[in-house]
C-alpha cells in the first residue's frame, strides 16, 4: 500500500464490501473432515490425485468458510496449463472429458454418503469444541496465577480491606 502513496494513488474498500482479513480454512484430516476424504478417494478412483493448495481470493468459497461451513474447490484439470482467468485460457478435450468424469464420481461419492458423514463431522465439531473449551479454562486458571480472595476483618490501623486479594501459598514471587 506504501507503493500506492509513493505514486500518488489512495484507495480504501468499497463501502458496500466488507473486507476478509481472517483466513477460515476447511480441514483436510478424514478424522475431522470425512467430506474431504471422500473427495480425495474419489478423485483418485478417477486417475487424479489431490494437492491442496491455499487460494484465498480465487473463489467465494471463502465467504462460505467464515460462517463455519467447510468448503473445499476441485478443479480436475490435469495436464493443462494454468491459465485460469488469463488470455486464451483453454481446456483440452481429453482434460475436459476426464474432468466430467470426475465430478459424476464425485457427486455419486457424496450423495450416497448420507447423514452418516453429517454426524461424524459433527461429533468431530463438538469435540473439537470441548478440547478448546477446556483450554480455554486451564489458560484463565493459570492467568489467574493463584490469586484467591480471603475474606479477614479489617485492619486495626483503617487501612486494607475485609476483601483484599492474597497471593495463595502456591504463587511464586515475581
Amino acid at each position: 500500500m506504501w507503493w500506492c502513496a509513493e505514486d500518488g494513488v489512495s484507495w480504501r474498500y468499497a463501502p458496500w464490501t466488507v473486507p476478509l482479513f481472517e483466513h477460515h480454512i476447511t480441514s483436510t484430516d478424514r478424522a475431522e473432515n470425512p467430506w474431504y476424504g471422500l473427495l480425495s478417494d474419489a478423485a483418485a478412483a478417477s486417475g487424479f490425485t489431490l494437492e491442496p493448495e491455499i487460494f484465498p481470493a480465487a473463489t467465494d468459497s471463502r465467504f462460505i468458510r467464515q460462517l463455519g461451513i467447510p468448503a473445499i474447490g476441485f478443479s480436475p484439470m490435469a495436464g493443462t496449463p494454468i491459465l485460469l482467468h488469463d488470455h486464451n485460457e483453454y481446456l483440452g478435450r481429453r482434460a475436459f472429458a476426464q474432468g466430467c468424469a470426475a465430478y459424476v464420481r464425485v457427486v455419486r461419492a457424496m450423495a450416497a454418503a448420507g447423514p452418516e458423514v453429517d454426524a461424524a463431522v459433527a461429533a468431530a465439531k463438538a469435540a473439537k469444541e470441548a478440547k478448546a473449551a477446556a483450554a480455554q479454562q486451564q489458560m484463565t486458571q493459570a492467568k489467574a496465577g493463584g490469586v484467591v480472595r480471603k475474606a479477614r476483618p479489617p485492619a486495626a490501623n483503617g487501612g486494607g480491606s475485609a476483601d483484599e486479594e492474597r497471593p495463595s501459598k502456591q504463587a511464586k514471587a515475581s
